[in-house]
């Protein structure tokens, strides 16, 4: 019983917060689930109240995606089963009152001990003094015993080059000559034809 209504509860809460929200129609509690196949192609909606029990499919003859932004078949569940319900009581989901601790999720918590009459000794604080803290001090640097000085310190630190300091090149003063095209030459101009012929004069 006490399975059957959790799964019963979680079902209602799709309907009542989840994507069964278009099944929803207020005259009783309702419970239920979408599904969805691949693509969209083929939209589900299975819902029940204390009343009635039904399941409805939308989808297409030959598969195809369906482009909807509610499930339409929890749209058509609630027309159908809104009307089948008209005129009958509120009547919600039953509280089951039998059952025990399965302890599924771990042993119940024990009782806190009953208190006992004679109290334990509780060891007393040790006495206030008017001295104030103690300083807080550095601890002083504590030599090996097995050696009469201190470690050896180091001293040689490698020295590096100093790096070479960079100066911008002189400016140019002289600006660079100017380019020009070179003179143009008149081609030869020839009267010899093949064939021994002579050119037609020249045109004015």
């Amino acid at each position: 019983a006490n399975t059957a209504w959790n799964i019963a509860d979680m079902l209602q809460d799709a309907v009542s917060y989840g994507t069964g929200g278009a099944a929803y129609f207020g005259s009783t509690a309702v419970a239920g689930k979408t599904g969805t196949t691949s693509q969209n192609r083929d939209r589900y909606f299975t819902g029940f109240t204390r009343y009635y029990v039904a399941a409805c499919w939308t989808g297409y003859e030959q598969p195809a995606q369906m482009y909807y932004s509610t499930n339409p078949a929890a749209r058509i569940w609630r027309m159908v089963m809104e009307r089948v319900h008209q005129g009958l009581e509120y009547w919600s989901f039953k509280t089951p009152t039998i059952g025990w601790a399965t302890n599924i999720f771990g042993d119940e918590p024990t009782a806190s001990p009953e208190p006992t009459e004679e109290p334990s000794n509780t060891p007393e604080p040790p006495p206030a003094t008017d001295e104030g803290p103690v300083p807080v001090t550095n601890p002083p640097f504590i030599i090996d015993p097995g050696t009469e000085t201190a470690p050896p310190q180091y001293t040689d630190v490698p020295t590096y080059p100093e790096p070479p300091v960079y100066t911008d090149p002189a400016p140019v003063t002289d600006p660079p000559a100017p380019v020009t095209d070179p003179p143009y030459i008149e081609p030869p101009v020839t009267t010899e034809v093949p064939g021994g012929q002579e050119a037609p004069p020249p045109m004015e």
